[in-house]
């Protein structure tokens, strides 16, 4: 048998200057997965990859690192003047 379950719903309470920063991160994150089906849309193949594998292949796509200096794909970019990462 089935048991019931109570639902608690609790408002979030915050201080205003924090909004800005969620709604920053929801645009980087958006930004980012966006950036991140780009990369399997233009290589298709690693939709047919482990996920382990799958993760690797775009890491080496994406990130730049002392044995990869160039990626194909750099995921990082100079942000824009007048923007700062968020601390």
């Amino acid at each position: 048998m089935a048991s019931a379950t109570k639902t608690i719903r609790q408002p979030l309470s915050y201080p205003s200057a924090h909004g800005a920063w969620f709604v920053a991160t929801k645009s980087l994150f958006n930004q980012t997965a966006a950036f991140f089906f780009g990369c399997i849309q233009e290589h298709p193949g690693l939709l047919a990859l482990s996920a382990k594998d799958a993760i690797t292949a775009l890491e080496r796509l994406t990130h730049t690192t002392g044995a990869n200096p160039h990626p194909v794909m750099p995921l990082c970019e100079p942000l824009p003047k007048g923007r700062e990462r968020l601390q």
